[in-house]
């Protein structure tokens, strides 16, 4: 079976590949995708590979680009080590060939014009919102997450990051979920930076155990508030340190740390509290706060936030969640906005919206600054900007103009 990727690869890293395999120190099995972890040649570089049964994979090398006849020797190697472990890998290589299987499920929400654009939200899928500061992107999100729980039952949780979430919000939707209720979850993790050898190292001090939480059968928003990037990605089971010599920022594993999306504190708080929705808001800030000098830390700030979004890919491939990111948009210039997150956002998200304003100038709300537009900026079958939705904010929160 492996022979068959020699015709969506090029003969030179198919022969690289081989190397790979030695390489790879930890694999992990979670739904149906498959995720490796590879020493780089260099030290302490880490790459990271993961491949589900529709045949999309992603790498951290060469910008995260998955084009179908390029494949990269990680992955190639991953498929290798496998095969060599008496693994069935035909699923992998089927979907790579473009036979996985491509269905999908979608929920709907409380806007018509959201539905019309896109479907719904996406189970499968990771699901994006993105604009300019005092759009409404949270009260979106929290609508979302309000919509999901009254259609799916279970509970929400959302991974606050800007200290911009309003409690008084969930009285906007009272009438279509009189239930609905407010829990915070409490997870003290405590970030350490010291001096090692000319260099500066950060990491964060945890116990997995310390999460606390109170466990509700539905219709509750469960917020954990957390502003720093690396608390977040050992919330999903991969906790990274930071080393910064020269002004570069590498990001280091902590082999001994990591433990299986089941056993972190999403995988138990998705289990034991039936979460059926997924949210960060917003993923730029912790982000653009950890990132925040010049070109040389552009690398790692792609492979840190590949780390986290192929972590939430993994929840949606093992449970039955809808995963949403709200997403600041770039600000200036001649050209339209676009998230930030770069290839590494735009490769991991199918369904991304542009959330912003416009003025009417006439009808019921001529004039108001409460309207809102939503464009398709990403969607699988659909030109980017080619349809729009408008929307306004009132008392009940979003609602179809």
């Amino acid at each position: 079976m492996i022979d068959k990727l020699q015709f969506l690869c090029s003969s030179e890293v198919f022969k690289r590949s081989e190397k790979v395999v030695p390489r790879i120190f930890k694999v992990e099995q979670s739904g149906g995708r498959i995720t490796a972890y590879v020493r780089g040649s260099v030290e302490p570089e880490i790459h990271t590979v993961s491949i589900n049964t529709r045949g999309e994979y992603f790498c951290s090398c060469r910008g995260f680009l998955a084009h179908p006849n390029r494949l990269c020797s990680h992955l190639v190697g991953l498929l290798r080590k496998l095969e060599m472990e008496g693994e069935d890998i035909s699923p992998y290589v089927k979907g790579l060939l473009g036979f996985g299987d491509m269905s999908v499920e979608m929920v709907e929400t409380s806007l018509k014009g959201y539905n019309r654009l896109f479907g719904g939200l996406c189970k499968r899928r990771i699901n994006a919102v993105f604009g300019k500061p005092e759009m409404g992107k949270s009260l979106l999100n929290l609508q979302f997450a309000v919509d999901v729980v009254s259609r799916e039952g279970g509970n929400a949780l959302i991974v606050e990051t800007e200290g911009g979430l309003e409690r008084r919000w969930l009285s906007y939707f009272k009438d279509r979920n009189p239930e609905l209720q407010w829990a915070s979850v409490e997870w003290p993790v405590f970030e350490d930076v010291k001096r090692v050898s000319g260099s500066v190292e950060k990491q964060v001090v945890f116990d997995y155990d310390d999460l606390k939480f109170e466990k509700r059968e539905a219709n509750t928003i469960y917020v954990w508030e957390c502003r720093t990037l690396l608390p977040i990605l050992a919330f999903h089971g991969r906790p990274l340190y930071f080393k910064m010599k020269g002004g570069v920022i590498e990001p280091v594993d902590v082999p001994e740390m990591m433990v299986s999306l089941r056993d972190s504190p999403v995988g138990r708080l998705i289990e034991e509290c039936n979460l059926k929705y997924l949210s960060y808001d917003s993923l730029s800030t912790p982000i653009e706060s950890e990132f925040t000098g010049g070109q040389s830390n552009w690398r790692t700030r792609a492979k840190t936030t590949f780390a986290l979004l192929n972590k939430v890919q993994q929840v949606l491939d093992s449970y039955d969640v809808v995963a949403m990111l709200t997403v600041h948009a770039t600000q200036g210039g001649f050209e339209k906005p676009r998230p930030v997150g770069g290839k590494a956002l735009l490769h991991n998200s199918k369904f991304v919206a542009y959330l912003t304003s416009f003025t009417a100038r006439s009808g019921r709300y001529a004039g108001s600054r409460s309207l809102r537009k939503l464009q398709v900026y990403r969607h699988p079958l659909k030109e980017k900007w080619s349809e729009e939705a408008a929307v306004v904010i009132t008392d009940r929160g979003f609602v179809d103009v």
